[in-house]
């Protein structure tokens, strides 16, 4: 019986040409990437009982709020949530310009994140506020602490209408119907995006399945494209 010689898989072209220092460096730009990924996912100190979990994404500890009878806001424990979309996107760009070694475009500046944040935040206290519409003349009948806690409700709601307002009505995406056979791609609206992102926390991909798009590089462009605009506008920008 003759035995055949046994195949070897081809030596990577860095260790053919004896290059084993800029193998090491492959290694360990490997281990930083790695490191980093574990330090993103690693849970805040507060939340040291929670898992390492890198497909979670990284997360962040919010305070829990409550509204007392005389309408005083008092903080209530804690509870922990995945940080803004808008930080993980560009994580994620970053981690992938180190991979292939070319220069980083973040896809967001921090004044966007910044306006983002304050409008997940104040719609999160506008929510959490215990108050209903109907119910703000009441309190301000009322004695104590109800007034200063009233007038920043009303105040926080102008505010976020303006953000609203800036945001606009327009869509992101349309199909065309006609050449749509059977409707199955929606409409993703401007403010329906801005949501998605800024407070459920969704990427562009899922947010475009979820409405029947292909998740391609072109749909995706273009919703960032319009997502990008709207941040600007909710900073006070006009669109040229």
């Amino acid at each position: 019986m003759t035995r055949k010689p046994i195949s070897l898989a081809p030596m990577p072209p860095v260790l053919r040409s004896g290059g084993v220092a800029a193998a090491r460096a492959l290694v360990a730009a490997a281990d930083r990437r790695v490191a980093e990924a574990v330090r993103r996912a690693t849970p805040p100190e507060a939340m040291a009982s929670a898992p390492v979990a890198p497909a979670r994404g990284t997360m962040q500890l919010v305070p829990n709020w409550e509204v007392t009878r005389g309408g005083i806001k008092r903080e209530a424990g804690a509870h922990w949530r995945v940080a803004c979309a808008l930080v993980s996107m560009n994580e994620r760009a970053r981690l992938r310009a180190e991979a292939r070694g070319v220069d980083l475009v973040l896809p967001f500046s921090s004044s966007q994140i910044a306006i983002a944040d304050d409008y997940r935040a104040i719609t999160e206290w506008r929510d959490g506020s215990g108050l209903k519409c109907a119910s703000i003349e009441a309190v301000r009948g009322g004695s104590g602490g109800s007034g200063l806690f009233i007038d920043t409700f009303v105040e926080r709601g102008r505010w976020l209408r303006r953000l609203h307002a800036r945001i606009g009505t327009d869509a992101a995406l349309s199909p065309r119907y006609a050449m749509d056979r059977g409707n199955a791609r929606k409409v993703i609206w401007v403010r329906g995006l801005v949501d998605a992102v800024i407070l459920e926390g969704q990427d562009l991909s899922a947010i475009l399945k979820r409405h029947g798009w292909q998740a391609d590089g072109k749909n995706r462009n273009a919703l960032k494209s319009c997502l990008c605009s709207a941040l600007d506008r909710m900073q006070g920008y006009r669109d040229d």
